[in-house]
């Protein structure tokens, strides 16, 4: 919901910073998030709160894949402070997410974690997610290289 976006920008930094991730801009950040949180076809996101403070959030974005034979998701970003971390609430949220994502017709679930997150990486083997043999990530973001094959 487009009202949790103060809620939620205090943990997308926190998550950046955690994942070593550069260039988070808290004015680009909030207009991306009212977009994607005012754009279902984008995707989802889900909070999970401590009473009414959010403590950690998962971002699913919509994505087609002719591999998997239709929908899929990715997660985004999940995230949880560092306090609450252990209490099951990744397990909860990935859980929400997921029951989520199959009634939308997802049929597979995609997610990114760093090589040195070795902890996130025992987290989402237990949750069911594998690493792809034989693939790495590549990205060619617009306007952020030079020209192309010269």
């Amino acid at each position: 919901m487009p009202s949790d976006i103060d809620r939620l920008l205090p943990l997308m930094e926190a998550y950046w910073a955690f994942e070593q991730t550069p260039g988070f801009e808290s004015g680009r950040i909030r207009r991306q998030l009212e977009e994607f949180l005012c754009t279902p076809r984008f995707g989802r996101a889900w909070v999970a709160e401590d009473g009414q403070r959010a403590i950690g959030y998962v971002i699913a974005a919509y994505v087609y894949s002719f591999e998997y034979g239709g929908s899929m998701a990715e997660l985004d970003e999940l995230f949880v402070e560092e306090g609450f971390r252990g209490r099951g609430l990744g397990k909860a949220l990935i859980a929400t997410a997921w029951e989520a994502l199959e009634r939308h017709g997802c049929v597979a679930v995609q997610l990114q974690v760093a090589d040195w997150n070795e902890a996130g990486q025992r987290f989402y083997d237990r949750e069911g997610f594998a690493p792809k043999s034989g693939y790495r990530l590549w990205v060619a973001p617009f306007g952020a290289i030079g020209s192309r094959g010269a």
